[in-house]
């Protein structure tokens, strides 16, 4: 009638806590870098940082006998401000504005103040972060 609860497969917050951390900052981090080098490629690192990082993350767990999968969870809150924001910029602009402002890469006006702000803080770091947790999700799956 009650099942065991395998001790691996519970969810665990100080890691759901570290995976978060390494899908938000770390493209942070490594987009900074790139863009005092190669300000022309720091998006493209930004962007392609969180497959990546969920792969290398998945490997490391399987490496350490763990089944847990809070990495699968951490697309939620990025992705909650992303549409916060974006909910909250419709009501004062309208779409064309708020689609160009977060999801047009290119683009870029001088005039504008906060040209790039959008795609830089909420964009990039919602992609990233579900990008980190399905590509953790499908090498977990693939391993097992």
């Amino acid at each position: 009638m009650f099942e065991t609860v395998d001790p691996d497969r519970y969810f665990r917050l100080r890691m759901f806590a570290l995976h978060q951390v390494a899908a938000l900052m770390l493209p942070f981090l490594i987009g900074g870098v790139v863009y005092l080098s190669i300000p022309l490629l720091a998006d493209a690192f930004g962007w392609a940082a969180g497959p990546v990082l969920g792969a290398v993350a998945a490997n490391a767990s399987r490496k350490k006998k763990r089944r847990g999968y809070e990495a699968c969870w951490v697309w939620v809150f990025p992705l909650s401000l992303l549409v916060i924001s974006i909910l909250s910029d419709l009501r004062a602009h309208p779409m064309g504005w708020v689609a160009k402002t977060y999801f047009d890469v290119f683009w870029n006006d001088p005039d504008s103040a906060e040209g790039r702000l959008e795609i830089q803080w909420f964009t990039i770091p919602a992609w990233s972060c579900c990008s980190y947790s399905l590509s953790y999700f499908v090498v977990r799956r693939w391993q097992a």
